[in-house]
């Protein structure tokens, strides 16, 4: 602008005026990338609240392979209500 002022060419006011809208589009733009920034993170910490429940087995290896066998069957006298032979 001092250039422009200083010179008083058409040419000089010309620059600075495509100086000072070169900055305001990437202004524009900077605002514009902040925003999706803030979008994105927004999105990410509503999808990362996940909840996982473990369960988790104390004993003997005979004892689960019992708990296995009558969940089995109480699986199949569920899924069979005339207690017919699976």
């Amino acid at each position: 602008m001092e250039v422009a002022g200083e010179t008083a060419s058409p040419r000089a006011y010309e620059v600075a005026g495509q100086l000072i809208k070169s900055v305001a589009d990437t202004t524009d733009k900077l605002m514009d990338l902040q925003k999706k920034v803030k979008e994105v993170e927004e999105d990410t910490n509503k999808t990362t609240n996940n909840v996982t429940n473990n369960a988790l087995f104390v004993g003997s290896t005979s004892e689960l392979s019992k708990m296995l066998k009558q969940g089995i069957l109480n699986n199949k006298e569920a899924s069979n209500p005339k207690n017919e032979k699976v």
